[in-house]
């Protein structure tokens, strides 16, 4: 799966989060670090939109998209990157 759909998922999940939370849903452009710069969001909302990803994407079950491996917050290009090279698109069973 190329990054721009993994972007596309996965900008689509955190929005949804936002908005299911009550937030207000900003711009989600490159550059934001849904753990610290989201209002609200929080590791509970992480693991959320993590499953929501797991809906559509392959990917280890122990990886944690929202940090990097020194345990510091990504942006969300930076978690784009890291999805669309670790996972594959999910077949769907018709």
């Amino acid at each position: 799966m190329d990054r721009d759909e993994v972007h596309e998922l996965l900008v689509k999940a955190i929005a949804e989060i936002q908005r299911q939370s009550g937030r207000s849903v900003d711009k989600l452009d490159d550059e934001i670090r849904p753990a610290s710069d989201l209002d609200g969001f929080d590791s509970l909302n992480s693991e959320e939109v993590t499953v929501m990803l797991l809906e559509d994407l392959v990917f280890e079950d122990d990886l944690n998209p929202f940090e990097g491996d020194d345990g510091a917050a990504l942006t969300i290009g930076q978690i784009a990157d890291r999805l669309a090279k670790v996972s594959k698109r999910k077949e769907k069973v018709s």
